[in-house]
């Protein structure tokens, strides 16, 4: 059972490691340099924000998995870490809300910030299900969690790098 159980983990590590690679602002390569529109300053800082969000969703991912892979107990500090992540997607998010009912006449902008909020959402689902599993580690429900964490954060990534592409 803990054979299973470690080679599922590696395996799910593996596939996200590779996924993760995997961008598509990397696959959608234009060869004109026409843009209509130019980013602004506030939705820019939105798509900064998200990525650093992102890079510590990997982080704390790369922990839980780490520590279930070497069979280790969950540190408490995991899930301080987690709850401070999502107070700062809620803040993100809500913050894109009043964002986005203040944008006029601009249908480019619009779909960015509509897009944005819809990536903090993945992100959300993401970390739900890092709580899921940090609950449940000892169970099997845990494989299921596991691939939603990695699909939830991946659909968060590529919808930041297509908005960072509209943008550009």
């Amino acid at each position: 059972m803990k054979k299973k159980y470690t080679v599922a983990i590696m395996l799910t590590l593996i596939m996200y490691t590779s996924i993760n690679c995997f961008s598509v602002s990397s696959a959608n390569t234009n060869t004109t340099n026409v843009s209509y529109n130019t980013i602004s300053t506030t939705l820019s800082e939105y798509i900064k924000n998200l990525r650093t969000l992102d890079n510590d969703i990997y982080i704390l991912g790369k922990a839980i998995f780490t520590n279930l892979s070497e069979n280790k107990d969950m540190e408490s500090n995991i899930q301080k870490d987690i709850n401070f992540t999502m107070e700062k997607l809620k803040t993100i998010r809500n913050s894109l809300l009043t964002y986005s009912k203040g944008i006029k006449n601009d249908n480019l902008e619009t779909r960015s910030a509509t897009s944005l909020i819809i990536a903090a959402n993945y992100y959300y689902l993401a970390l739900e299900e890092l709580n899921f599993i940090l609950d449940n580690y000892k169970d099997s429900d845990i494989y299921d969690a596991s691939a939603n964490f990695f699909y939830d954060k991946l659909l968060g990534s590529q919808t930041v790098d297509w908005v960072d592409n509209k943008n550009k």
